[in-house]
């Protein structure tokens, strides 16, 4: 990130939030050394940098400990990574972990006492102080996998969905359902299906769409394949290695989808809707929304939803939260589908007959209204 000392002050403010990539919650946890390689050093040596030439930023900014910024204030030097080791160790990543740590908890404590991005700062802010927040839950115990074999074990359950609207990932899950974003199937009633071995499904009904959540589910359909389970990720410490699965910018007729490899950068919180998000640093490309995001141990921690290409980063939703509103979407027992909060801006209108316009791009399929009494919704 280019310092923006320069800049108006107004100009500074808006750029503040999006220069953060990182943000630990606690001690990272490292595969084997013999499991490194320059790569790992790298990706840390650029979030290290990064780190750098934002709390110089913030130093500039606000008049503290301006003695130690290179080039000075208000135009300090741009800090950039310098060449990652060939043969790296364990000890070479430690020390990277560790530095990455205490310069991240650096920047929380300049956050809270200046009162800036408090709404990333784990936990939250106390008395001008960064709020203690609790160590973050292990990984499961067993063997790391290589990515080879996460590959083997996830990807001949990623098809390719294509619909009326374009085309995307999905994961197949239990009940024979496919899960993907809502906007790969936008105002579509079906789609196809296509998996690597071939075997395609065509005039799959979408039978539950939520665009807050970005998540739609199709199906089911009759399929002996693997389904793979949603899994809590929210524990996982930010430089835990992660793997998109999905389909990139494809062309093909019978598309492989594809595996790129990065790390957790942080985890965010959208309040309004109650999600939490896996900020990462893995390779991302259209075609690939709705792939799934996985751990080293080849679980689904995550469904991949945004990019933002000019800061190479992308956003990926928490299977754990996408689970919960899969089982209300597709809870029956009231007769309709969950919406998740979309119509919370009309309140109690009281009488039994309401209009309301809908936004410009939005389709009468895509809103569904709560019975909160008996009796027809027109």
């Amino acid at each position: 990130m280019r310092t923006a000392s320069d800049r108006p002050m107004s100009m500074m403010w808006k750029f503040l939030p999006i220069a953060v990539l990182v943000a630990l919650l606690a001690v990272l946890v490292a595969p084997a050394a013999s499991a490194q390689t320059a790569e790992d050093v790298a990706r840390r040596d650029q979030l290290i940098a990064n780190q750098e030439n934002l709390l110089n930023t913030y130093r500039c900014l606000f008049g503290v400990d301006t003695n130690v910024v290179p080039g000075g204030c208000p135009n300090p030097d741009t800090v950039s990574p310098g060449a990652a080791p060939q043969n790296p160790t364990q000890a070479d990543l430690d020390v990277r972990d560790g530095l990455i740590q205490s310069q991240e908890a650096l920047l929380n404590v300049y956050r809270c006492r200046f009162n800036v991005d408090t709404q990333i700062v784990p936990g939250g802010c106390k008395d001008g102080q960064p709020a203690p927040t609790p160590t973050p839950t292990p990984q499961p115990a067993g063997e790391a996998l290589t990515p080879a074999e996460i590959f083997a074990r996830v990807s001949p359950s990623i098809p390719i969905v294509r619909s009326c609207y374009g085309q995307g990932s999905g994961i197949l899950i239990e009940g024979g359902y496919v899960v993907t974003n809502d906007h790969v199937v936008w105002l579509c009633g079906e789609a196809t299906v296509l998996f690597p071995d071939g075997t395609e499904y065509t005039e799959v009904p979408v039978v539950a769409a939520n665009p807050w959540s970005d998540l739609a589910v199709l199906g089911p359909i009759a399929t002996d394949k693997a389904t793979l389970a949603l899994t809590d990720g929210e524990g996982l410490p930010s430089g835990s290695d992660l793997y998109l699965i999905g389909y990139p910018a494809e062309f093909e007729e019978t598309p492989q989808p594809t595996i790129t490899r990065g790390i957790l950068s942080r985890l965010r919180q959208w309040d309004s809707y109650n999600l939490t998000l896996l900020q990462t640093d893995t390779a991302i490309a259209g075609g690939q929304s709705g792939g799934a995001l996985v751990n080293d141990r080849g679980q689904v921690v995550g469904i991949s939803t945004w990019s933002w290409a000019a800061a190479n980063f992308g956003i990926s939703t928490s299977a754990a939260d996408q689970a919960r509103i899969i089982d209300l979407m597709l809870d029956e027992e009231e007769g309709h589908r969950y919406s998740f909060d979309w119509l919370s801006g009309l309140g109690d209108v009281g009488d039994a007959q309401q209009s309301f316009t809908l936004p410009p791009g939005r389709s009468t399929q895509t809103f569904f209204v709560y019975p909160h009494s008996e009796g027809d919704v027109e």
